[in-house]
Formats: C-alpha cells, sequence, structure tokens
C-alpha cells in the first residue's frame, strides 16, 4: 500500500510538470545545388527574442514557450549545413531571420496554430577599406495554420522546415534569374568609352 502511495504521489509530482520540449527540423535533401550563392552566416534579427512558439502542450493549461533545438540560428544553421550542398567559391549570402513565430490556442485535444516565417537574404561583402558590408536582395514571407492532437508537436517542425526550403529555393531562384543582369550581383564592372569625333 505504501508503495502505491509514494507512486501515485510521485506521478502526479510529474503531471503538474510542463514537459521539456524542443521543435527539430528534421533532414530534408534539397532538391538544387546552388550554382551563384553559399550560405555564410545566419543571424536572428527578429523583433521578439527568445524561444520561437507557445504551445500548448497540457491539457487545460497555458501554451508554453517552446524553441527550436538548439535555439533559431543554430537549428537553420544545423539544418541548412546538412541539406544544401554548399561551394564557398560562390557569393556569400546573409540569412537574416525577421520572425519566426508560433501561437497556438487549444480547445480539449485538439489544437489550432499559427506560423509567421520572414528571412531576408543579403549579400556580403567588402568595402575599400576592407570593412564587411551587407547589400539586401530579396525576402521571403510565409503564414501557415495548422491543427493537431494535443500530445503531437512534429507538425511545427515540417512546417517550418518546409517554410525555410522554400525560402532558399525563392532565393536560388532569384540568384539564377538575376545573376547576370542586376547591379548588385555583378562581379566585375566594364568600361567603355566612344569617341564622338
Amino acid at each position: 500500500m505504501h508503495k502505491i502511495l509514494c507512486g501515485l504521489f510521485l506521478l502526479s509530482l510529474f503531471s503538474f510538470q510542463s514537459p521539456t520540449t524542443t521543435i527539430r527540423l528534421a533532414p530534408q535533401p534539397i532538391s538544387f545545388t546552388p550554382k551563384e550563392f553559399y550560405i555564410a552566416t545566419i543571424t536572428d534579427q527578429r523583433s521578439e527574442k527568445g524561444a520561437i512558439a507557445r504551445l500548448a502542450l497540457v491539457l487545460n493549461q497555458s501554451p508554453q514557450p517552446v524553441d527550436l533545438q538548439g535555439g533559431v540560428v543554430n537549428s537553420f544553421r544545423t539544418f541548412i549545413n546538412q541539406n544544401l550542398k554548399q561551394n564557398r567559391s560562390l557569393r556569400p549570402i546573409a540569412v537574416r531571420i525577421r520572425e519566426c513565430k508560433v501561437t497556438e490556442t487549444a480547445v480539449g485535444n485538439r489544437v489550432t496554430g499559427n506560423i509567421a516565417f520572414f528571412v531576408a537574404f543579403e549579400l556580403l561583402g567588402n568595402d575599400d577599406s576592407g570593412a564587411e558590408t551587407s547589400t539586401r536582395l530579396t525576402e521571403y514571407r510565409s503564414t501557415a495554420k495548422y491543427t493537431r492532437p494535443l500530445g503531437q508537436i512534429d507538425v511545427i517542425g515540417t512546417t517550418i522546415r518546409q517554410a525555410l526550403v522554400a525560402s532558399l529555393t525563392n532565393l536560388n531562384n532569384y540568384m539564377n534569374r538575376e545573376a547576370g543582369q542586376n547591379e548588385k550581383l555583378a562581379k566585375d564592372l566594364t568600361v567603355t568609352f566612344t569617341d564622338d569625333s
């Protein structure tokens, strides 16, 4: 009897603690190899720092802060390094994370969520004095809504991963389209003089 009471006490103690949970970006091969760029750096420029999500994890309790595994920058960097082929002789690009936010509400065992995703891409370089410069190239925004059972959060990582892959695909398309014609991406400058005489 004593063991049963002790077991019930421990069970009730652990049931009131919120579980330690992180959102994981599972590996996913990216279907292209960049021919114009590589990802040199990733920075967190979100206005709201800290955990990216407030998730409904326990029935009848308010949403809890949950972050990407390793934090937003490390999670994005790990995913990109594992899944995007990089050639460091190409143009260096900075990924600026402007928004990656997940909000949820729960009714019983059903959870509805919203994801807001916004990244900007900048070309890195150096000015005449050698100081690092960056030039804004393009941006990518997306939003998503989902419904999930209370105990399953995999859909969140999958949705963020899809947004990140879509943003990289958008960057790749932009770079392929603009590389030969956009002055921001010029590798050299040719000056031609004509004599009107």
